[in-house]
């Protein structure tokens, strides 16, 4: 929006020098028109954005579903696979921010599926400043903080408000137009998501055929995720992983069915994931 502002304002100012300076020339006019051009342009890609984060919001599992898969199907839980609480305090970017506001978000739901209340504080109040500092603290407070605080005992309660949370904070996003930062709260809470699937994936002697669906599945996610990230990769502060992300597309595109997921191809996988969430990690 505001770059549609800047070039709103570019248009009047070139009115008004028209208006007060010598004869028009047909160049005056070939340059009203492309900022005009230039403005539809903007409109296009930001509704094109809109559309595309629709999509994929619409048709990606929340962490949630994926994550509470794992404890169903008896995959331990491991404490040390989630983000350092204190690698939270640097980051000062608003791309930073956003991208580990998503990972912090899907740890939390990590330990709600699984219920592990020793460090859920800890955790909420780490998501809860990030969430903040990337003006998503309205949404935030309004379902998660008070709500996971007050169901502490309750793990169905706890998972519906990490459910309700979710879809709070991108209903909020999207209706103040702010595409971006979703879109970099949905990359970070994917990434974890992933990392935490690989990683537990790979303590199974063989992972059940309904786990390695999931991780067949992700290569229709990824490749509607970089369709989206397309859009501003550069201004959403995402140009180094967003070739990251390509190439790990190609590793999940070896996967042609479940019964590809093997340990050697899961062991790839992590270990691509975990490069990217450690460059987030460490923004």
């Amino acid at each position: 929006m505001k770059k549609i502002f800047l070039a709103l304002l570019g248009v009047s100012l070139s009115i008004i020098i028209i208006g007060c300076g010598s004869e028009p020339k047909m160049n005056n006019l070939e340059e009203k028109t492309e900022i005009k051009e230039n403005i539809k342009d903007e409109i296009e890609t930001n509704d094109l954005a809109n559309f595309e984060f629709h999509v994929l919001i619409a048709n990606m599992p929340k962490p949630l579903e994926e994550l509470s898969d794992l404890n169903l199907d008896h995959v331990g839980f491991k404490k040390e696979m989630m983000c350092p609480l204190e690698a939270a305090e640097k980051h000062a970017s608003a791309a930073s921010i956003a991208l580990n506001c998503g990972l912090y978000m899907a740890d939390l739901t990590y330990q709600t599926v699984y219920h592990k209340k020793e460090d859920l504080i800890a955790y909420l109040t780490v998501a809860h400043d990030l969430a903040g500092k990337c003006g998503t603290e309205y949404a935030f407070n309004k379902v998660l903080r008070s709500g996971l605080e007050e169901n502490m005992e309750n793990k169905d309660s706890l998972q519906a408000i990490i459910q309700r949370g979710y879809e709070t904070m991108e209903e909020y996003l999207l209706k103040e137009n702010r595409i971006e930062t979703a879109t970099q709260l949905l990359t970070g809470g994917w990434i974890e998501t992933q990392y935490l699937m690989m990683l537990s994936l790979q303590q199974m002697p063989e992972p059940t055929k309904h786990l390695k669906f999931h991780v067949f599945e992700q290569r229709v996610h990824l490749e509607r995720l970089l369709k989206l990230l397309s859009e501003f990769k550069d201004e959403a502060g995402l140009k180094s992983e967003h070739a990251k992300l390509v190439a790990l597309e190609e590793s999940f595109l070896k996967i042609h069915a479940t019964e590809d997921v093997s340990h050697e191809l899961l062991t790839e996988l992590a270990d691509e994931i975990e490069e990217i969430r450690n460059d987030i990690i460490g923004m």
